[in-house]
């Protein structure tokens, strides 16, 4: 089974919202008076070339692309650059989904989050999981959305949250989540970190592990 978590709760309480994804993996499409297409580029395309690996995982940072090649621990950026990732980043490791947010980069390991900046530095999180989960299906792909990272760990019941400036907080999901998939429903990610969300009263309140 699948699950969506919203971040609008779990940025407080570290209770997901859990519902079925849609089996057919349909994609919505807009009606037609809700599509725009200009009328002619702004600015001229800029062109790099980019291999592709086999496995490799693709995903918008901002306006830049980000390409993973986990097998040989490696970011591929658009300009042409490369990022050399800790052995950590297995083919288990899943890349973040595409965002607004251009300065950091989040790749969710079998353990925690390697996050890549800017500038090519890099840094884990620890999740401060048991043990590390097993499978890349045990493995929710982060969000980055106003300066915070957003990760889970079905297989551990894990979620972790790290804003920049803030100590990174992690909490167990309540819900029963091994053997699921977890999904973040990053258009609901709104709430500051530090927010009491309605409906809750355990944020702040010292449960954050």
């Amino acid at each position: 089974m699948s699950f969506v978590l919203a971040l609008s709760l779990a940025c407080g309480v570290g209770i997901v919202a859990a519902q079925d994804l849609d089996p057919s993996g349909g994609t919505y499409k807009p009606p037609p008076s809700q599509r725009r297409r200009p009328k002619k580029p702004v600015t001229r395309p800029t062109t790099h070339p980019l291999p592709v690996p086999r496995d490799g995982q693709l995903a918008a940072a901002g306006d830049r692309a980000v390409l993973l090649d986990a097998e040989k621990h490696r970011l591929l950026r658009d300009d042409g650059s490369t990022v050399s990732l800790p052995g950590s980043v297995t083919a288990d490791a899943k890349l973040q989904q595409s965002g607004a947010d251009a300065g950091e980069v989040a790749i969710a390991t079998d353990s925690g989050v390697v996050v890549v900046a800017a500038d090519g530095g890099t840094r884990t999180i620890s999740a401060d999981l048991a043990r590390p989960v097993t499978s890349s299906s045990q493995i929710s792909a982060p969000v980055v959305v106003d300066n915070c990272i957003h990760a889970a760990w079905a297989g551990a019941q894990r979620y972790l949250l790290a804003c920049d400036g803030q100590n990174p907080r992690t909490v167990d999901i309540e819900q029963k989540t091994q053997g699921s998939t977890l999904e973040f429903l990053s258009s609901l990610a709104g709430w500051p970190p530090n927010a009491q969300i309605p409906g809750t009263d355990r944020f702040g309140s010292g449960e954050w592990s």
